[in-house]
């Protein structure tokens, strides 16, 4: 009995737990079979970016800055969506994407701060 190819039924030749008729087969296979969860992060890290890029604008060339919550918001802005979060010795959440951090002052305002460890993991913030 032939063996055939899992993704285009061809027949296969060669050894014998090979599963594809080729490198286009194999790739074709994976690719349809991961494409729900690729296109699960894909989306989440294209939010990230967009978050990422928005509060580099604010910022620019400054590590500390006041902004009002409804400018980032409007610009596209997605507070739920941060790499990671921290609090300082007071007790203080930050909430970051990547490299760039930011604190709810009050109802209106935000404090923005680049961190200044170029890692991912912050530690030490002061308020």
């Amino acid at each position: 009995m032939k063996r055939k190819c899992m993704y285009c039924a061809h027949p296969i030749s060669g050894r014998s737990d090979k599963k594809f008729c080729g490198d286009s087969c194999r790739n074709s296979y994976n690719n349809d079979k991961n494409r729900d969860r690729n296109l699960l992060v894909k989306k989440f890290h294209q939010r990230l970016q967009k978050n990422h890029r928005i509060l580099n604008s604010f910022l620019q060339d400054e590590t500390d800055k006041k902004v009002f919550k409804i400018a980032l918001v409007e610009a596209g802005f997605n507070l739920q969506s941060v790499t990671s979060y921290t609090s300082d010795p007071q007790g203080v959440a930050y909430f970051f994407v990547y490299e760039i951090g930011f604190r709810i002052l009050d109802e209106h305002i935000m404090h923005l701060t680049r961190s200044k460890n170029k890692g991912f993991e912050v530690t030490g913030l002061t308020g």
